[in-house]
Protein backbone atom coordinates (compact mmCIF):
# COMPACT_ATOMS: atom_id res chain seq x y z
CA UNK A 1 0.00 0.00 0.00
CA UNK A 2 2.81 2.88 0.68
CA UNK A 3 4.51 1.68 -2.41
CA UNK A 4 1.32 2.06 -4.46
CA UNK A 5 0.61 5.47 -2.80
CA UNK A 6 4.13 6.91 -3.14
CA UNK A 7 2.91 6.66 -7.39
CA UNK A 8 0.53 9.91 -6.36
CA UNK A 9 4.08 11.74 -6.12
CA UNK A 10 4.80 11.68 -9.24
CA UNK A 11 2.76 13.50 -12.59
CA UNK A 12 0.11 14.02 -13.02
CA UNK A 13 -1.21 13.45 -9.73
CA UNK A 14 2.10 15.99 -8.09
CA UNK A 15 1.21 15.24 -4.44
CA UNK A 16 5.15 15.76 -3.69
CA UNK A 17 4.91 14.93 0.14
CA UNK A 18 3.11 11.24 -0.17
CA UNK A 19 6.82 10.09 -1.30
CA UNK A 20 8.58 11.49 2.22
CA UNK A 21 5.20 10.16 4.11
CA UNK A 22 5.50 6.46 2.17
CA UNK A 23 8.97 6.15 2.39
CA UNK A 24 9.26 7.36 6.05
CA UNK A 25 6.55 4.25 6.76
CA UNK A 26 8.57 1.76 5.03
CA UNK A 27 12.09 2.85 6.83
CA UNK A 28 10.19 2.65 9.84
CA UNK A 29 8.95 -0.74 9.07
CA UNK A 30 12.53 -1.73 8.61
CA UNK A 31 13.44 -0.43 11.25
CA UNK A 32 11.39 -2.46 13.64
CA UNK A 33 11.77 -5.63 11.91
CA UNK A 34 15.42 -5.28 12.32
CA UNK A 35 15.86 -8.76 10.14
CA UNK A 36 17.66 -8.90 6.72
CA UNK A 37 14.95 -11.30 5.26
CA UNK A 38 12.16 -9.79 6.24
CA UNK A 39 13.42 -6.20 5.32
CA UNK A 40 13.96 -7.52 1.74
CA UNK A 41 10.62 -8.94 1.92
CA UNK A 42 9.34 -5.53 2.78
CA UNK A 43 11.39 -3.27 0.39
CA UNK A 44 10.40 -5.75 -2.09
CA UNK A 45 6.14 -5.82 -1.65
CA UNK A 46 6.72 -2.15 -1.32
CA UNK A 47 8.45 -1.97 -5.07
CA UNK A 48 5.48 -4.46 -6.27
CA UNK A 49 3.27 -1.90 -4.92
CA UNK A 50 5.14 1.65 -7.04
CA UNK A 51 5.84 -0.09 -9.93
CA UNK A 52 2.74 -2.28 -10.65
CA UNK A 53 0.88 1.40 -10.18
CA UNK A 54 3.40 3.20 -11.63
CA UNK A 55 4.25 1.25 -14.94
CA UNK A 56 1.44 -0.64 -15.97
CA UNK A 57 1.38 1.21 -19.07
CA UNK A 58 3.82 -1.47 -20.47
CA UNK A 59 0.39 -3.78 -20.47
CA UNK A 60 -0.93 -1.78 -22.77
CA UNK A 61 2.22 -1.56 -24.84
CA UNK A 62 2.64 -5.00 -24.97
CA UNK A 63 -0.72 -5.94 -25.67
CA UNK A 64 -2.62 -3.05 -27.57
CA UNK A 65 0.47 -2.13 -29.72
CA UNK A 66 2.53 -4.98 -29.59
CA UNK A 67 0.00 -7.73 -30.46
CA UNK A 68 0.86 -10.23 -27.28
CA UNK A 69 -2.14 -11.99 -25.63
CA UNK A 70 -3.52 -11.03 -22.54
CA UNK A 71 -2.46 -13.27 -20.67
CA UNK A 72 1.55 -12.97 -21.76
CA UNK A 73 1.36 -9.26 -21.28
CA UNK A 74 0.13 -9.51 -17.88
CA UNK A 75 2.85 -11.76 -16.85
CA UNK A 76 5.26 -9.55 -18.82
CA UNK A 77 4.82 -6.40 -17.14
CA UNK A 78 4.18 -8.47 -13.38
CA UNK A 79 7.78 -9.92 -13.75
CA UNK A 80 9.49 -6.86 -15.04
CA UNK A 81 8.22 -4.98 -11.98
CA UNK A 82 9.04 -7.30 -9.83
CA UNK A 83 12.69 -7.40 -11.57
CA UNK A 84 12.42 -3.66 -10.40
CA UNK A 85 11.46 -4.10 -7.19
CA UNK A 86 14.28 -6.28 -6.22
CA UNK A 87 16.07 -3.40 -6.15
CA UNK A 88 14.37 -1.87 -3.49
CA UNK A 89 14.24 -5.14 -1.75
CA UNK A 90 18.48 -5.22 -1.93
CA UNK A 91 18.33 -1.79 -0.06
CA UNK A 92 15.58 -3.65 2.52
CA UNK A 93 17.96 -6.09 2.84
CA UNK A 94 21.46 -4.26 3.45
CA UNK A 95 19.64 -1.67 5.59
CA UNK A 96 18.39 -4.18 7.72
CA UNK A 97 21.33 -6.43 8.21
CA UNK A 98 22.97 -4.14 10.71
CA UNK A 99 21.19 -1.71 13.23
CA UNK A 100 23.83 0.36 12.41
CA UNK A 101 23.06 0.51 8.23
CA UNK A 102 19.86 1.96 8.81
CA UNK A 103 21.53 5.47 9.04
CA UNK A 104 23.26 4.43 5.47
CA UNK A 105 19.59 3.90 4.05
CA UNK A 106 20.09 7.47 1.90
CA UNK A 107 23.14 6.25 0.33
CA UNK A 108 22.05 2.52 -0.38
CA UNK A 109 18.91 4.12 -1.89
CA UNK A 110 20.62 6.33 -4.17
CA UNK A 111 22.90 4.17 -5.28
CA UNK A 112 20.53 1.21 -6.25
CA UNK A 113 18.49 3.89 -7.63
CA UNK A 114 21.89 5.13 -10.26
CA UNK A 115 22.34 1.37 -10.54
CA UNK A 116 18.99 0.71 -12.00
CA UNK A 117 19.00 3.44 -14.47
CA UNK A 118 21.98 2.20 -16.09
CA UNK A 119 22.09 -1.89 -15.54
CA UNK A 120 20.94 -3.30 -18.87
CA UNK A 121 21.06 0.63 -20.39
CA UNK A 122 18.49 1.24 -17.42
CA UNK A 123 15.05 1.77 -16.83
CA UNK A 124 15.01 5.10 -14.32
CA UNK A 125 11.55 5.27 -14.63
CA UNK A 126 10.10 6.64 -11.44
CA UNK A 127 13.14 7.67 -9.53
CA UNK A 128 12.16 9.61 -6.28
CA UNK A 129 14.17 12.21 -6.65
CA UNK A 130 11.08 12.87 -9.72
CA UNK A 131 8.60 12.64 -7.27
CA UNK A 132 9.62 16.64 -5.94
CA UNK A 133 9.41 17.84 -9.62
CA UNK A 134 7.98 20.47 -10.53
CA UNK A 135 6.59 22.28 -7.84
CA UNK A 136 8.65 20.80 -4.58
CA UNK A 137 10.56 22.85 -2.25
CA UNK A 138 13.15 20.05 -2.72
CA UNK A 139 13.28 20.87 -6.70
CA UNK A 140 15.58 23.97 -5.70
CA UNK A 141 18.37 21.97 -4.64
CA UNK A 142 18.17 20.11 -8.63
CA UNK A 143 20.22 21.87 -10.28
CA UNK A 144 22.84 21.87 -7.74
CA UNK A 145 23.34 18.13 -7.25
CA UNK A 146 21.09 16.22 -10.11
CA UNK A 147 18.28 13.92 -10.14
CA UNK A 148 19.85 11.23 -7.30
CA UNK A 149 20.94 14.12 -5.27
CA UNK A 150 17.44 15.10 -4.65
CA UNK A 151 16.47 11.43 -4.44
CA UNK A 152 19.39 11.68 -1.68
CA UNK A 153 17.61 14.45 0.41
CA UNK A 154 13.90 12.20 -0.10
CA UNK A 155 15.39 9.69 1.67
CA UNK A 156 17.00 11.62 4.12
CA UNK A 157 13.92 13.53 5.01
CA UNK A 158 11.99 10.54 5.41
CA UNK A 159 14.65 8.54 7.29
CA UNK A 160 14.42 11.42 9.68
CA UNK A 161 10.45 11.59 9.42
CA UNK A 162 10.60 7.81 10.25
CA UNK A 163 12.93 8.55 13.23
CA UNK A 164 10.27 11.15 14.77
CA UNK A 165 7.50 8.22 14.61
CA UNK A 166 9.53 6.39 16.82
CA UNK A 167 11.29 9.10 19.17
CA UNK A 168 9.02 9.56 22.47
CA UNK A 169 11.15 13.07 23.54
CA UNK A 170 9.16 16.09 22.78
CA UNK A 171 12.53 17.98 22.42
CA UNK A 172 14.13 15.51 20.03
CA UNK A 173 11.19 15.37 17.94
CA UNK A 174 11.07 19.13 17.66
CA UNK A 175 14.78 19.13 16.69
CA UNK A 176 14.20 17.04 13.94
CA UNK A 177 11.36 18.01 12.29
CA UNK A 178 13.59 21.32 12.56
CA UNK A 179 15.82 20.22 10.66
CA UNK A 180 13.04 18.80 7.61
CA UNK A 181 12.17 22.71 7.62
CA UNK A 182 15.64 24.37 7.29
CA UNK A 183 15.67 21.96 4.42
CA UNK A 184 12.86 22.29 2.68
CA UNK A 185 13.05 25.91 3.20
CA UNK A 186 16.92 26.09 1.97
CA UNK A 187 15.31 24.17 -1.38
CA UNK A 188 12.97 26.98 -1.26
CA UNK A 189 15.54 29.42 -1.38
CA UNK A 190 17.36 27.90 -4.12
CA UNK A 191 14.16 28.04 -6.31
CA UNK A 192 14.92 31.58 -6.44
CA UNK A 193 18.45 31.33 -7.76
CA UNK A 194 18.61 32.07 -11.85
CA UNK A 195 21.21 29.22 -12.42
CA UNK A 196 21.53 30.48 -16.16
CA UNK A 197 22.78 33.07 -17.34
CA UNK A 198 21.40 34.12 -21.80
CA UNK A 199 24.19 34.68 -24.34
CA UNK A 200 23.07 35.78 -27.56
CA UNK A 201 19.89 36.27 -29.41
CA UNK A 202 17.28 33.20 -28.52
CA UNK A 203 17.02 30.69 -31.23
CA UNK A 204 13.36 30.05 -32.49
CA UNK A 205 12.61 26.62 -31.96
CA UNK A 206 9.34 25.03 -34.05
CA UNK A 207 8.32 21.02 -32.19
CA UNK A 208 5.97 19.25 -35.03
CA UNK A 209 3.61 16.41 -33.74
CA UNK A 210 1.96 14.66 -36.41
CA UNK A 211 -0.12 13.10 -34.28
CA UNK A 212 -0.57 9.55 -35.58
CA UNK A 213 -1.67 6.57 -34.12
CA UNK A 214 0.66 4.30 -32.98
CA UNK A 215 -1.59 1.11 -33.73
CA UNK A 216 -1.14 1.99 -37.35
CA UNK A 217 1.88 4.10 -37.57
CA UNK A 218 4.29 0.93 -38.77
CA UNK A 219 2.04 -0.32 -41.12
CA UNK A 220 2.60 0.08 -45.00
CA UNK A 221 -0.85 1.43 -45.73
CA UNK A 222 0.42 4.70 -43.61
CA UNK A 223 3.63 5.38 -44.49
CA UNK A 224 2.50 7.86 -47.65
CA UNK A 225 -0.16 9.61 -45.39
CA UNK A 226 2.69 10.39 -42.81
CA UNK A 227 5.54 11.54 -44.95
CA UNK A 228 2.80 13.88 -46.74
CA UNK A 229 1.65 15.00 -42.42
CA UNK A 230 5.34 15.58 -41.92
CA UNK A 231 6.29 17.46 -45.23
CA UNK A 232 3.03 19.78 -45.02
CA UNK A 233 3.74 20.66 -40.87
CA UNK A 234 7.79 21.63 -42.18
CA UNK A 235 6.84 23.44 -44.82
CA UNK A 236 4.24 26.02 -42.34
CA UNK A 237 7.39 26.09 -40.21
CA UNK A 238 10.50 28.85 -39.44
CA UNK A 239 11.71 28.03 -36.42
CA UNK A 240 15.60 27.87 -36.61
CA UNK A 241 15.52 24.56 -35.15
CA UNK A 242 12.44 22.25 -36.69
CA UNK A 243 11.97 18.95 -34.06
CA UNK A 244 9.97 16.26 -35.11
CA UNK A 245 9.49 13.42 -32.40
CA UNK A 246 11.28 9.98 -32.30
CA UNK A 247 10.85 7.56 -35.27
CA UNK A 248 8.34 10.09 -36.47
CA UNK A 249 9.08 8.41 -40.15
CA UNK A 250 8.45 4.55 -40.09
CA UNK A 251 10.74 3.93 -42.61
CA UNK A 252 14.73 3.18 -42.88
CA UNK A 253 16.94 5.83 -43.61
CA UNK A 254 17.96 4.40 -46.60
CA UNK A 255 14.84 4.53 -47.83
CA UNK A 256 13.42 7.97 -47.03
CA UNK A 257 11.79 9.07 -50.24
CA UNK A 258 13.75 11.40 -52.36
CA UNK A 259 11.18 13.59 -53.09
CA UNK A 260 10.97 14.16 -49.34
CA UNK A 261 14.35 14.91 -48.75
CA UNK A 262 14.42 17.24 -51.61
CA UNK A 263 11.68 19.09 -50.14
CA UNK A 264 11.92 19.77 -46.89
CA UNK A 265 16.02 20.38 -47.33
CA UNK A 266 14.95 23.24 -50.06
CA UNK A 267 12.36 24.67 -46.70
CA UNK A 268 15.68 23.92 -44.82
CA UNK A 269 17.37 26.49 -47.09
CA UNK A 270 15.22 29.23 -47.53
CA UNK A 271 14.43 29.49 -43.71
CA UNK A 272 17.72 29.25 -42.62
CA UNK A 273 16.90 26.32 -40.11
CA UNK A 274 18.09 22.59 -39.27
CA UNK A 275 15.60 19.71 -39.31
CA UNK A 276 16.09 17.36 -37.01
CA UNK A 277 13.74 14.12 -37.22
CA UNK A 278 13.53 10.77 -35.42
CA UNK A 279 13.85 7.58 -37.98
CA UNK A 280 15.79 4.33 -38.00
CA UNK A 281 18.75 3.68 -39.31
CA UNK A 282 20.19 0.11 -40.32
CA UNK A 283 23.88 -0.99 -40.54
CA UNK A 284 24.54 -4.50 -41.64
CA UNK A 285 22.26 -6.14 -39.55
CA UNK A 286 21.61 -3.96 -36.18
CA UNK A 287 18.98 -1.40 -36.17
CA UNK A 288 19.57 2.12 -34.31
CA UNK A 289 16.91 4.99 -33.05
CA UNK A 290 18.47 8.13 -34.73
CA UNK A 291 17.81 11.37 -34.95
CA UNK A 292 18.99 12.70 -38.09
CA UNK A 293 19.75 16.21 -39.12
CA UNK A 294 19.14 16.43 -42.96
CA UNK A 295 21.73 18.62 -44.94
CA UNK A 296 22.69 19.71 -48.51
CA UNK A 297 26.06 19.41 -47.55
CA UNK A 298 26.57 16.41 -45.10
CA UNK A 299 24.31 14.93 -43.02
CA UNK A 300 24.41 14.13 -39.04
CA UNK A 301 22.71 11.21 -36.94
CA UNK A 302 23.04 10.67 -33.23
CA UNK A 303 22.15 7.03 -32.36
CA UNK A 304 20.42 6.80 -29.32
CA UNK A 305 22.49 4.92 -26.57
CA UNK A 306 20.04 4.48 -23.60
CA UNK A 307 17.51 2.09 -25.05
CA UNK A 308 14.18 0.51 -23.10
CA UNK A 309 13.98 -2.76 -22.33
CA UNK A 310 12.50 -5.34 -24.45
CA UNK A 311 11.28 -2.19 -26.74
CA UNK A 312 14.31 -1.47 -28.18
CA UNK A 313 16.87 -4.23 -27.14
CA UNK A 314 16.58 -7.46 -25.61
CA UNK A 315 18.22 -8.17 -22.49
CA UNK A 316 19.20 -11.68 -21.55
CA UNK A 317 18.49 -12.81 -25.05
CA UNK A 318 18.98 -16.42 -24.55
CA UNK A 319 15.98 -16.07 -22.05
CA UNK A 320 13.67 -13.90 -23.90
CA UNK A 321 14.68 -14.51 -27.53
CA UNK A 322 11.36 -17.05 -28.54
CA UNK A 323 8.57 -15.19 -26.88
CA UNK A 324 9.85 -11.45 -28.57
CA UNK A 325 10.09 -13.65 -31.72
CA UNK A 326 6.94 -15.22 -31.83
CA UNK A 327 4.38 -13.50 -29.49
CA UNK A 328 5.60 -9.51 -29.51
CA UNK A 329 4.74 -7.63 -33.06
CA UNK A 330 7.62 -4.98 -32.42
CA UNK A 331 8.29 -2.66 -35.39
CA UNK A 332 12.15 -3.70 -36.89
CA UNK A 333 11.85 -7.12 -35.32
CA UNK A 334 12.87 -9.19 -38.24
CA UNK A 335 12.33 -6.56 -41.65
CA UNK A 336 14.00 -8.31 -44.77
CA UNK A 337 16.20 -5.91 -46.13
CA UNK A 338 14.22 -5.18 -49.25
CA UNK A 339 10.62 -4.49 -47.22
CA UNK A 340 10.29 -1.19 -47.86
CA UNK A 341 12.04 -0.90 -51.57
CA UNK A 342 8.78 -0.65 -52.96
CA UNK A 343 8.09 2.76 -50.80
CA UNK A 344 11.24 4.32 -52.46
CA UNK A 345 10.55 3.99 -56.08
CA UNK A 346 6.87 5.03 -55.61
CA UNK A 347 6.41 8.49 -55.49
CA UNK A 348 4.93 8.99 -52.04
CA UNK A 349 5.13 12.81 -51.73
Amino acid sequence: MLGALSVLSFAPFNYHSISLISLSGLFYIWYKLNHARWGFLSGLFFGLGLFCFGISWIYISLNLYGGMPAWLAHLSTFLFCLFLAFFIGIVGWLSSHRKSNFFLIPFIWTLFEWIRGWFLTGFPWLTMGYSQVPSSPLVGFLPVIGIYGVTFIVTLLALILSLVLRDKNKHSQLLKLSAIGFVLLSGQLLKNIEWTDRIGEPVTVSLIQGNIAQDIKWQKETISQTLNTYQALIQKTKGEIILLPETALPLLLEYIPTTFKESILRHASKQQSHILMGVIERQDTKYFNVVLNLKNDSTQVYRKSHLVPFGEFIPLKFIFQYIYTHYLNMPMRQRPPSAYGYWESKNCI
